[in-house]
């Protein structure tokens, strides 16, 4: 997915929703209507010369959670069929008999349905024998486990505080859904401060979470790229500014199509 990507120092006055790129992996839209955002062609990742892709991942252009899944896909080199899934609510009833719960991304594996998105990463990286992102050893795995509790708890949500603001989030609808409000994004940015300070102070100097890239930078990634759109200025911050630039950098998160 197409967006800038450099870094923007100041808090953007009116920040806007890049138009999506055209993806590398195979992307239809719902049942009942084309809503693809890019042609149906050769999915990300190899399934071997005449091999079906067997991996199917609902999700939608514009969802952080969606992108997770996504980069943990290129990540592991894997091809996978994109069926867009709209934000708006209620979902529709396809959708719903596929994932009751309607939240987005959800994994079909051959029949094998998994939704929640750090359950997918998990499961990916286990399938694919990936230990370097999720690690067998104990004490190892508990730090990744530790730094995605401390993400999805701690610091996913005072991000979306200032993103919904910055980009115009409504419920139901996802970001773009409202009008961008950029006085209270500048407020809220004045409140993150300590917030940021504090994870600035727990991830690694060398551009990752934890010394290695894990699932936890994997998952943190979207959120941290989307800093590049709301105008959210990480430079006072120096390991959260190499974390989010070290990790957007990789070739697959480029790969997994990020819009914003």
């Amino acid at each position: 997915m197409g967006g800038e990507r450099s870094p923007k120092k100041a808090l953007s006055s009116s920040p806007t929703l890049p138009a999506p790129a055209l993806s590398s992996y195979s992307r239809t839209g719902d049942r009942q209507a084309a809503t693809a955002r890019a042609p149906s062609r050769a999915a990300s990742g190899s399934a071997g010369i005449g091999c079906p892709i067997t991996l199917v991942l609902y999700d939608n252009p514009r969802s952080s959670n969606a992108l997770k899944a996504r980069f943990c896909l290129a990540e592991c080199g894997l091809a996978a069929e994109l069926r867009t899934v709209p934000f708006d609510q209620p979902r529709p009833d396809w959708y719903l008999a596929v994932n009751p719960l309607g939240g987005i991304p959800t994994l079909d594996d051959g029949g094998f349905v998994l939704s929640e998105s750090n359950a997918i990463l998990r499961y990916l990286a286990v399938r694919e024998g990936r230990n370097d992102l999720y690690p067998t050893e104990p004490r190892q795995r508990a730090r990744v486990e530790m730094m995605l509790d401390r993400w999805s708890s701690t610091f996913r949500p005072a991000f979306f505080r200032h993103e919904a603001a910055a980009l115009g989030f409504a419920p139901g609808k996802g970001m773009g859904g409202a009008p961008p409000d950029p006085d209270t994004a500048g407020r809220i940015a004045t409140e993150l401060g300590p917030t940021l300070a504090l994870l600035d102070s727990i991830v690694d100097a060398d551009g990752t979470a934890l010394g290695s890239f894990s699932l936890a930078d994997i998952a943190a990634a979207p959120i941290l790229y989307r800093t590049r759109h709301t105008g959210l200025d990480l430079s006072g911050y120096p390991n959260l500014e190499r974390w989010r630039d070290t990790v957007v950098s990789r070739p697959s998160f480029t790969a997994a199509d990020p819009v914003v």
